[in-house]
């Protein structure tokens, strides 16, 4: 017998590493009833085969739930779902702390869908209903508590159809068929579900939700998030870096308002526009050294870009991203004796992509990191707001704000002081309302959930 090995230069010219091997075997076999047929006793009969060492890792692009109150995270869920969930503080609490497997995951799906012959990657493209879906992630989820949360979502949910290969892509596990128990692939359990809700939406999503701002002064919100290119996965387990994941297109609209006195004659209308452009992660490098101290994931991240604006817009054109959002000057009062109008606008730069890097430490802790704009300072709402272009309407004349006629200039404090006061409120809101959607404001959050050094595989 005899064996020979190529390095992967045979194998792929111009590899930078050795990470795979070819081997071929080759024996002489006597002939029987063969050799009548050719002149000699014997043959060579070869088998060859290729093995490569795949370096794996997993990373996502969203926001994790950190602070949960005001029960902003729950009400995005059941809009959504397109019917109250009932979800308590508590119980977003247990989901973002509830753990699921992505392997324990693709074979409770594919026990669902009646077929255990699929590799996971084929019940992982195979259209699914919502319901059984969700009823696959209770099933492997982690904790008594979670697993039961789930199960009443999943009793609540529709059935539309879902992919799970849009949302994650298994990489060199879509071919598995067989759970080995030691890829440990875990997610939290709200993050998910908010994904799979969105999902079923299709390629957009468009919700509405009324909530109280901090004091109690009541807002409503609309929210839109779209794809205007092909959907990327959520999470992605990759052994290169050839894998962008982005996060949706999103625009906020919050519309909520300042009472008259206190020095303030008339109600305050505050329209509030938030549009973000997707944030990108993409892998650089999976460095497996065997030295454990500098093994890790490097990550090339682009935070999201956008604009806020305190304007009215066209909202018949909200969930449209193939076009551009008209905005004007917004009407913040209305009366027979006074009209204010105001118009502020602040884009947000910072376009370069910047690099992360990821221990195995850091792996191990499930640890997210946050690059943000290097402009993400001057775009606060308090700032927004402070900027603000207001205009006094008496008789038809147009008189600045800030002007001494008719008391502008008492009526310009007043409304920067009351202003001012409420854009924390708005800033909190903001915050919460875009971690419960997996966006973030002038930022990007990524994490690297797994790196498995030197997988072996058979590739040809």
């Amino acid at each position: 017998m005899i064996a020979r090995s190529i390095s992967p230069s045979g194998l792929r010219p111009g590899a930078p590493a050795t990470n795979a091997i070819r081997v071929e075997l080759s024996r002489e076999v006597p002939l029987f009833f063969g050799s009548f047929l050719v002149d000699s006793d014997v043959t060579i009969v070869r088998a060859r085969a290729t093995a490569a060492r795949t370096d794996v890792a997993a990373f996502e692009l969203n926001s994790q739930i950190l602070n949960i109150s005001g029960g902003i995270p729950g009400r995005v869920l059941s809009q959504l779902a397109g019917v109250d969930l009932a979800l308590s503080d508590d119980d977003i609490a247990a989901l973002a702390t509830g753990q699921i497997d992505v392997i324990d995951f693709a074979e409770q799906l594919r026990g669902g869908q009646g077929d255990a012959t699929r590799t996971f990657g084929e019940a992982f493209g195979l259209a699914t209903p919502l319901d059984e879906v969700l009823t696959a992630m209770a099933n492997s989820a982690q904790g008594a508590e979670t697993r039961a949360i789930l199960l009443q979502v999943a009793g609540n949910a529709g059935n539309e159809n879902v992919t799970m290969a849009d949302l994650i892509d298994l990489g060199p596990f879509k071919t598995a068929d067989v759970n080995d128990g030691r890829s440990t692939i875990e997610i939290d359990a709200y993050s998910l579900l908010r994904s799979v809700l969105q999902l079923s939406h299709g390629d957009s999503y468009d919700v509405s939700l009324d909530t109280d701002l901090a004091g109690g002064v009541p807002a409503h919100i609309r929210v839109s998030g779209g794809y205007g290119y092909a959907r990327s996965p959520w999470l992605t387990i990759a052994s290169a870096s050839e894998y962008v994941l982005r996060t949706a297109q999103t625009r906020i609209y919050l519309e909520t308002g300042l009472t008259s006195g206190n020095g303030l004659p008339v109600s305050l209308r505050v329209p509030l526009y938030v549009e973000l452009a997707p944030a990108e992660a993409q892998i650089n490098d999976i460095l497996c050294t065997g030295n454990p101290a500098e093994d890790g994931v490097g990550v090339d991240v682009r935070p999201s870009l956008g604009t806020l604006a305190v304007a009215d817009i066209d909202e018949s054109g909200f969930a449209d991203f193939s076009r551009d959002m008209s905005m004007g000057e917004a009407v913040m009062a209305d009366t027979a004796l006074l009209d204010i109008t105001g118009f502020a606008k602040t884009d947000m730069g910072g376009e370069a992509t910047q690099q992360l890097f990821f221990d195995k430490e850091e792996i191990a802790r499930r640890e997210h990191k946050i690059v943000s704009t290097s402009d993400l300072a001057e775009v606060l709402v308090d700032t927004l707001l402070g900027n603000l272009d207001l205009t006094v309407q008496t008789a038809a004349v147009g008189i600045p704000l800030g002007s001494s006629a008719l008391g502008g200039e008492a009526i310009a404090t007043t409304v920067g002081d009351r202003l001012a006061d409420l854009a924390p409120a708005i800033d909190a809101t903001l915050h919460g309302l875009t971690t419960s959607l997996g966006v973030n404001i002038g930022a990007a959050e990524v994490g690297v959930t797994y790196l498995r050094c030197g997988q072996p595989s058979i590739v040809g």
